[in-house]
């Protein structure tokens, strides 16, 4: 696997091991080997295509909540740019997700995306320790600000490891 496949595995890994409920975490593995074990598995499962497009589909919804929250006021979480970058980047991994496994299901893999993102809007912890909460009530703050450069973030990342060309600045001068 590519540094790059594994950093971005990595990090979809973190951000899936961070959605796991705290309850299962308390019990989780207790073991180096265990542990080591589970992180493998969770790598395994992010770097899934089915697993890779429904987090393509959460941050992209996570993103346009950004947007929509602030339109309209000085402070803005996304601009318009930001946000066509986001829509064409999310376009971009479901085409290339598309491509290698033809199978997958983006209408069902949509509809999960928007289930559970309405379940992360209605959770406490959730909207308390993300700052989703600042973007849900439209309150600009330095926390919401993280919350939507991560969902920007992830699908630029996600992006440049399945289009390695768009990382590249074109000579224009």
């Amino acid at each position: 696997m590519s540094y790059r496949l594994g950093h971005a595995a990595l990090i979809s890994a973190v951000a899936l091991a961070a959605s796991i409920n705290f309850a299962s975490a308390q019990f989780g593995p207790s073991t180096a080997e265990e542990k080591q074990r589970a992180l493998e598995e969770m790598l395994a499962e992010a770097a899934k295509p089915t697993t890779m497009l429904l987090d393509a589909y959460r941050n992209y919804l996570a993103a346009r909540q950004c947007f929509d929250s602030r339109t309209g006021f000085a402070l803005v979480y996304l601009t318009a740019q930001q946000m066509e970058e986001a829509k064409a980047q999310v376009k971009g991994i479901e085409a290339a997700l598309l491509q290698k496994e033809p199978s997958l299901a983006t209408d069902e893999r949509w509809e999960t995306a928007n289930r559970e993102e309405a379940a992360a809007n209605d959770d406490i912890a959730e909207l308390v320790y993300t700052g989703r909460g600042n973007v849900k009530e439209l309150t600009y703050t330095e926390q919401g600000r993280r919350f939507c450069a991560i969902a920007v973030g992830w699908l630029r990342e996600r992006y440049g490891d399945l289009y390695p060309d768009s990382r590249t600045v074109k000579k224009d001068f």
